[in-house]
């Protein structure tokens, strides 16, 4: 496996360079390099972030529009909880929503936001604090889950508020904790795999 020591640049198409530079620079907060540096087939606008990572805006007459309901082509940027504070406040000033439209699927201490820049480039913000890896205890008591027949043998089910899946095996019942360890979010069952799922890894 090849090893990487650092993300260099990434080339990004859009219509407009004049707007979209100040997109960068005010919103995303990038520093501007300079103009046409590189040599591309068109202007472009180099940025950089302030890890050292590069960011070419290539001016092109149109640029694949985004498609709809789709998380397959986008952006991460990994901030610490602080800049990214700083950034919920940068993006509101400006207009932007800072809501996490998927607040239910994140583990603790995930935050995440998406941003959308002149031409439809989705950028997702995230930050980890520190509650996404805190040891969570178990509280003790006892828990009614129903009769013992209203559960057929190889089932799994899931107690949410209480966090955890009551299994049926042949020789009785079982109750697992619906956290996983490594990342303080809800495990999914996967009926069809047979497997409890981690969806933050």
């Amino acid at each position: 496996m090849a090893l990487v020591d650092g993300f260099s640049h990434l080339v990004i198409q859009v219509t407009d360079l004049d707007r979209s530079e100040q997109f960068y620079q005010e919103v995303l907060g990038l520093d501007s390099v300079g103009r046409d540096l590189v040599n591309e087939n068109g202007p472009n606008a180099l940025l950089k972030t302030n890890t050292g990572q590069m960011v070419l805006l290539v001016q092109v007459p149109e640029v694949e529009p985004f498609r709809p309901n789709s998380n397959s082509i986008h952006h991460a940027w990994l901030l610490t909880v602080e800049q990214y504070r700083r950034a919920q406040e940068r993006m509101k000033a400006f207009g932007y929503s800072i809501e996490d439209s998927r607040e239910e699927f994140r583990a603790m201490g995930e935050r995440s936001m998406d941003i959308y820049d002149p031409d439809g480039h989705r950028y997702q913000i995230q930050a980890h604090g520190p509650e996404a890896t805190k040891i969570i205890r178990p509280s003790a008591g006892k828990v009614s889950c129903g009769k013992m027949d209203d559960f057929e043998v190889g089932s799994v089910t899931p107690f949410h508020q209480e966090m955890f899946f009551l299994v049926r095996l042949n020789e009785g019942f079982l109750a697992l904790s619906s956290w996983c360890t490594h990342r303080n979010g809800r495990l999914k069952w996967e009926k069809e795999h047979w497997r409890f799922y981690c969806p933050f890894s």
